[in-house]
């Protein structure tokens, strides 16, 4: 027994240990390949993303474009689609950014270039009507210069007729003094205009002033905009320095993460190939020692055939073997008579092999052979487990 026990274990650990060891070598060629081919495409993938940046820093845009489609070639995984993303977004921020400063720089130019042409139209009207009421002015002048001279010629004429003429003189005296009177109020109409005209200019003068301190100031902001816009980029780009580093990290992290995961997948795979390699060995040595256990059966098993009461039943006894592999056999038998070619086959169902008398373990033999029953010849065809 001690021999049949060592036999067993032996065939186990010799099949535990084939499963094992083909288990491994395949989970170790798997786990190399893989990482081979993922650190390959990941190193493309981080070149072209840190060359697309770069790219997109210098408004290179073909160049960033080029770059962020090799990278999406070799994309894997959810991180690395995010980091493309990240870039595209990048390169489209820029784009819009460059546009929208292209945008401000002709809206500038084209309103300088209106208020250029305001200021020349209103200067060419300062002239039109400086000449106009010079004009005017000598006119005026050159009227109240032959009246005046008129009449010194009448009052000179008419010295012996003054008496005569004294109405007249008094018409002409009153109508020198509205004549004064209004030449008085077209000198103060004339300083009155010359006066709103410096007025106005002066209000020129400091709306052009104006409008420089506004064109300036507009210029400082341009400037406070241009230096926040570089700062803001510094600052984002520091910010997508420091992305990308937690990004490496995170992807050590997860990198080491994942071989912690194929390490212990590797594990469970060991452990599982062990144990269905146990299980298989331990089945296989179940099913070695039932066949062998039958076999013994088969060989010590012998069988008579009694008639009992008119049937032929057929007994018998069994060898004493230990251990039971098999608890339940059925005992496939074949009888005939001595000198005869017929054949009775049957099956002793739940043999036990206490007693072959008619009140023992037996079976009828159906159909009864033609023949006494100690002319029946009977033997052991093969013994299997109940139902088998």
């Amino acid at each position: 027994m001690n021999r049949k026990h060592g036999l067993l274990n032996f065939i186990l650990l010799g099949l535990l240990a084939t499963f094992t060891a083909a288990a491994i070598a395949m989970d170790a060629s798997l786990l190399e390949m893989s990482e081979q081919l993922d650190g390959i495409e990941k190193q493309d993938f981080q070149a072209a993303i840190e060359r697309a940046t770069s790219c997109t820093r210098l408004r290179n845009f073909p160049c960033a474009e080029s770059e962020l489609a090799k990278a999406a070639k070799s994309a894997n995984g959810g991180r690395d689609k995010k980091m493309l993303l990240a870039s595209q977004a990048g390169l489209k921020n820029e784009k819009q950014q460059l546009a929208n400063e292209i945008r401000e720089a002709e809206e500038e130019r084209q309103a300088q270039a209106r208020r250029d042409e305001k200021e020349e139209q209103d200067r060419q009207a300062r002239i039109r009507r400086d000449e106009q009421e010079a004009q005017a002015a000598e006119e005026r002048q050159a009227s109240h210069e032959a009246n005046a001279s008129v009449y010194a010629s009448l009052q000179q004429s008419n010295s012996d007729i003054g008496a005569l003429l004294a109405p007249i003189t008094d018409l002409n005296n009153k109508f020198i003094a509205e004549t004064a009177e209004r030449e008085r109020r077209a000198s103060a109409e004339r300083d009155r205009a010359r006066a709103e005209r410096n007025e106005h200019e002066a209000e020129r003068r400091r709306d052009a002033e104006r409008d420089r301190a506004a064109a300036q100031r507009t210029a400082q902001a341009q400037d406070r905009n241009e230096a926040n816009t570089r700062n803001q980029r510094e600052a984002d780009a520091a910010k997508a320095q420091q992305a990308r580093e937690r990004q490496q990290d995170q992807a050590r992290q997860q990198e080491q993460e994942r071989q912690q995961s194929l390490v212990r997948q590797q594990e469970q795979v060991r452990q599982k190939a062990e144990a269905a390699a146990a299980k298989q060995a331990e089945q296989q040595a179940e099913k070695l020692a039932a066949e062998q256990y039958l076999r013994a059966m088969q060989n010590g098993i012998r069988l008579g055939v009694k008639n009992c009461y008119g049937q032929y039943e057929v007994g018998g006894n069994r060898p004493d073997i230990k251990p039971e592999v098999v608890s339940c056999i059925d005992v496939h038998y074949r009888a005939r008579c001595e000198g005869s070619a017929v054949n009775y086959d049957g099956v002793h169902k739940n043999f036990t092999g206490f007693g072959a008398g008619c009140f023992g373990d037996t079976a009828t033999i159906s159909p009864k052979p033609a023949c006494p029953a100690n002319q029946v010849h009977v033997e052991v065809v093969a013994v299997r487990g109940c139902g088998g």
